[in-house]
């Protein structure tokens, strides 16, 4: 979490690359262990104090390395949608047409 609306803006270079915040957001989520706690030692209380960084462990579920660190906060949801129920009635529909061919 940033402490200060400079590195809110600018983010954070590690040694792994260039972190930004969000637009809008004040707190990012790091997958990384080792990453997290570079960011610690560099821009948090045990270096400038430009950020709070603090072990979540009920964010764990949620997270995934998709590429560039600091991305793809994803949280599962458990149920329909309509997106989804269109998405399947479209399946279903391919799948029936492909049977009659």
């Amino acid at each position: 979490m940033g402490r200060n609306t400079d590195i809110a803006s600018k983010g954070l270079m590690t040694g792994k690359g260039h972190l930004k915040f969000k637009a809008g957001k004040n707190s990012m989520h790091i997958g990384d262990e080792a990453l997290a706690q570079e960011v610690d030692a560099i821009h948090g209380k045990k270096g400038t104090g430009d950020v709070w960084v603090h072990e979540d462990p009920q964010s764990e579920p949620f997270l995934r390395d998709d590429g560039a660190i600091g991305r793809g906060v994803h949280k599962y949801f458990w149920g329909s949608t309509s997106r989804f129920s269109k998405a399947w009635e479209a399946f279903e529909a391919r799948r029936k047409d492909k049977v009659k061919k």
